[in-house]
C-alpha cells in the first residue's frame, strides 16, 4: 500500500534514513516538517543544525 505524504517503515518510533555521507541513523516520527524537508532536499543548500532531528 502507498500512502502518500507519509514517510517510514515498521520500525517503531522512527525511521531509518541513509545520508549522502554513508551515514545512518533513526529519525523520530515526530521530526519537525521542515527539518525533514531540508534532510530531503540536498540542493536547496540549506544547513541543518545535526542535533535538530
Amino acid at each position: 500500500m502507498i500512502q502518500r505524504g507519509c514517510f517510514g517503515s515498521a520500525h517503531p518510533g522512527g525511521v531509518n534514513m541513509v545520508f549522502c555521507d554513508g551515514k545512518v541513523t533513526s529519525i523520530s516520527y515526530d521530526i519537525d516538517l521542515t527539518i525533514h524537508e531540508r534532510l530531503s532536499n540536498q540542493r536547496d543548500g540549506l544547513p541543518v543544525d545535526v542535533t535538530s532531528y
